[in-house]
């Protein structure tokens, strides 16, 4: 019903343009001007116009990053304006040097009543989502959650997603304070960091009912030793988690160290600064995963199958979420 008002309004909108067009000759292109800057449905119209591309964004800073790489590149690819709203693209510029994109709210206006595409799936590369019309405002809604899709503009990424030198220089104070508690500085060991993600995964039944699977103390372990097979010389462990109670249990070595209480961006800037990186579940542990080095490991069974969830996951998961080069374990 919507969508018929919609269209009905759009074509008494052109009607009314073209009779007050005809019955006032001379004063046309004043009219016109004046609905111009008026009506979003005049504007929407304009073939001068800049064609837009928006998303909507939602969930964590995980989720986030992957929406605005998404966007990123699909508006660099066809030459669109990206428009990422101020609350939205903020959340993102506390924590990282993301430039400034269009804050117009007449774009905005158009662009999100405009024909919505949403994504197969959430995990994994929808090569469909990219079968849309040129030369037209893009909306998109999902998480599109692949490095596939903006596998060209990598780089350009890479420069853009880096921490602010503050959240560098108070995630490097929380690593000396945590060397320091077991007598050693970062440049005589290497640091191994390990993100575990359980938490709301396991307390909230809806996550569980749909079919979020954790990493357990098996994979820790394979993933640890697979690391210290690798490296000579003196590890030390650097952990953050969301539920640290089981973690501690899981995890005894003597050279771990654990960061817990901190802001979300001072662990993920922490453990990037780590040498190698093991991640469990979680789109926090996949940015981390791509703005660190050495090492990923990352667990290779993050959902039950059969569950919803799996429906979600698309069935090259392993090629297309998971960054190239990461080594995959359970």
């Amino acid at each position: 019903m919507r969508m018929r008002r919609g269209r009905l309004g759009i074509v008494l909108s052109i009607f009314f343009v073209c009779f007050l067009m005809l019955r006032y000759k001379g004063y046309s292109s004043q009219i016109y001007r004046l609905l111009y800057a008026t009506f979003d449905t005049v504007y929407s119209y304009d073939q001068s116009r800049p064609h837009f591309c928006c998303t909507v964004f939602q969930g964590g800073l995980g989720n986030l990053l992957f929406q605005y790489a998404f966007s990123y590149s699909i508006a660099k690819d066809r030459n669109l304006t990206l428009l990422v709203s101020k609350d939205e693209l903020g959340q993102l510029q506390q924590v990282f040097q993301i430039p400034n994109t269009s804050f117009d709210e007449r774009g905005h206006r158009v662009c999100r009543y405009s024909k919505k595409y949403e994504d197969k799936f959430d995990v994994g590369y929808d090569s469909s989502i990219l079968a849309v019309s040129n030369n037209t405002d893009l909306h998109f809604e999902g998480y599109f959650q692949s490095w596939v899709y903006w596998r060209d503009y990598d780089d350009d990424l890479r420069q853009q997603i880096q921490f602010h030198p503050q959240v560098l220089t108070q995630a490097k104070r929380l690593l000396a304070e945590a060397l320091g508690s077991l007598g050693k500085i970062s440049r005589e060991v290497t640091l191994v960091g390990i993100h575990v993600r359980r938490g709301d995964m396991i307390t909230n039944d809806y996550f569980k009912n749909y079919g979020y699977n954790v990493a357990d103390e098996k994979y820790l372990a394979t993933a640890m030793k697979y690391i210290r097979d690798r490296v000579k010389g003196d590890i030390v462990y650097v952990v953050c988690s969301n539920d640290m109670v089981w973690t501690k249990k899981a995890i005894k070595d003597p050279n771990a160290v654990f960061i817990n209480g901190t802001k979300r961006e001072y662990d993920m800037a922490a453990l990037t600064l780590c040498d190698h990186f093991i991640m469990t579940v979680g789109t926090f542990g996949w940015w981390t995963g791509f703005l660190a080095r050495g090492i990923i490991i990352y667990y290779d069974m993050p959902f039950r199958p059969g569950t919803p969830l799996a429906k979600n996951w698309a069935s090259d998961y392993k090629e297309t979420f998971f960054y190239p080069g990461w080594i995959g374990m359970r």
